[in-house]
């Protein structure tokens, strides 16, 4: 007969214990990561909407200037109800000059004082944003919207 050392039972009870021990342990985390709740909305999840809610357009008196000349841009758009909106104009190939408050619903404009050529066409874009918290009527679950719309004007100025 073979004789079978403490030493070496104990290593088999110490080994079969550290296996039941790691498959409990899979077991735990595979039914605690049994996915998540369609309904459960809490957290950073965020809607993010370009579909023209907004309605933003861009107004001006004329779209054509002479060099040096000021023109006034203005944004128009609809704020849906417990929206902030936030405005950002931008001065895309920068031949002119908006004016310092590019965060308003209207801006001045001043056209380039020298031409390089006959004509210079400026790229302004106006981003519209809104971002919307809603709250459910019980106070657990919050989801956030964002909506955001660009809307773009070209400026001709002309030398003649």
């Amino acid at each position: 007969m073979t004789r079978i050392s403490l030493l070496q039972i104990s290593f088999v009870r110490t080994s079969l214990l550290s296996k039941l021990s790691l498959s409990f342990l899979l077991l735990l985390v595979w039914v605690g990561c049994g996915g998540s709740s369609v309904s459960n909305t809490v957290g950073s999840e965020e809607n993010i909407s370009s579909s023209g809610e907004l309605n933003v357009q861009i107004e001006t008196d004329h779209t054509t200037v002479s060099p040096g000349e000021t023109i006034d841009l203005a944004v128009t758009f609809d704020s849906p109800v417990n929206t902030q909106i936030r405005i950002a104009w931008l001065n895309v190939t920068g031949y002119g000059k908006l004016a310092n408050k590019n965060t308003l619903p209207k801006v001045s404009w001043t056209a380039p004082k020298e031409l390089n050529s006959l004509e210079s066409i400026e790229v302004v874009h106006v981003i519209v944003t809104g971002v919307k918290r809603a709250v459910s009527e019980d106070g657990l679950d919050a989801r956030t919207q964002i909506l955001t719309e660009t809307k773009t004007i070209l400026l001709t100025v002309t030398g003649l």
